[in-house]
């Protein structure tokens, strides 16, 4: 179903109240047969409509970014779109552009090492931000790691008690607040351009398999446009001012906002599983895992927490 079909229906019941089928109608010129076709669709996006007699309710309301509002608040251009493949892909194909690129609905959305990246409309921010650095693809090691630490002190600041699962989740409770994933394209020696891609949880979503949270449940407040600006700003700082970044000041500001620092995990490669306990990153922002025969350095992995003993 295209979004212009369904979205002026998550549009009309973004305020959370019971709206009639009757009231739905005439507003949008639909009959009933045709709201509930798109209420339909729209739940199995993951939107949580409820229906009844009465009429429908999105249960806690939607959040739709207004583009304008926020590119008022950053240096940015910004645009928002109703339905996109992947915002990191459509930001990477419009390059040199600079810009933040944020979508109601992705349904190509990536994630880590090849997966998708599942979020639902009006529940989970997404968008993308890609600027121009003028740094060789090998000093941007860590990058990533700078990226996650920003994000947790900034959510931390509002009162979330945020923590950075290596590499790129945010956790609260031991539950995914969040997620990011870092392109790069350029040359070894030019100029790169570089594309941050983020999903936050801002209302209560269901993933199958991975036990979720929101902002609304951490914070007990809703999100606005100003928090959306908030969020571009930090990204694109942190992109810019890398280069001259501090790395131990970067591995210390990691180790105070780490959810696995200390724990025993086991990090998988696709090729082979390394048990031991974490212990931080190194100035490039690898994982440090303590084993019976040594620290390993591992750049990149899936890590799950293994069950005490």
């Amino acid at each position: 179903m295209k979004a212009q079909t369904w979205f002026p229906v998550l549009d009309i019941l973004a305020s959370g109240r019971l709206m009639s089928g009757a009231v739905i109608g005439d507003a949008l010129g639909l009959t009933r047969a045709a709201i509930w076709q798109r209420v339909v669709y729209l739940r199995d996006l993951g939107v949580p409509i409820v229906s009844s007699e009465v009429g429908y309710q999105l249960q806690g309301g939607a959040y739709l970014p207004a583009a304008p509002s926020v590119e008022a608040l950053v240096s940015l251009r910004v645009t928002c779109v109703t339905e996109v493949d992947s915002t990191n892909t459509q930001v990477m194909a419009n390059r040199p552009l600079e810009q933040c690129l944020i979508a109601i609905h992705q349904h190509a959305g990536q994630g880590r090492r090849g997966r998708s990246w599942v979020g639902v409309p009006g529940r989970t921010l997404m968008l993308s931000v890609g600027v121009s650095l003028r740094l060789p693809v090998a000093r941007l090691a860590g990058l990533s790691i700078a990226i996650g630490v920003a994000l947790c002190e900034l959510l931390r600041a509002e009162g979330a008690p945020v923590e950075l699962k290596w590499p790129n989740d945010l956790w609260v409770g031991g539950r995914k607040l969040a997620g990011f994933l870092m392109e790069v394209q350029g040359g070894v020696h030019d100029a790169v351009f570089v594309v941050v891609g983020l999903g936050l949880n801002l209302k209560s979503i269901e993933v199958e398999a991975v036990d979720t949270v929101s902002i609304e449940e951490t914070l007990s407040r809703s999100w606005s446009d100003a928090d959306t600006a908030r969020v571009i700003s930090v990204l694109e700082q942190v992109m810019r001012g890398y280069g001259a970044q501090d790395r131990q000041a970067l591995v210390d500001a990691f180790g105070r906002v780490s959810a696995l620092t200390g724990k025993a995990v086991t990090v998988s490669d696709g090729a082979e599983d390394y048990r031991g306990i974490m212990a931080g990153i190194d100035p490039d922002g690898a994982l440090l895992l303590m084993t019976d025969n040594g620290v390993l350095t591992l750049m990149a992995g899936d890590v799950t927490v293994r069950p005490s003993k």
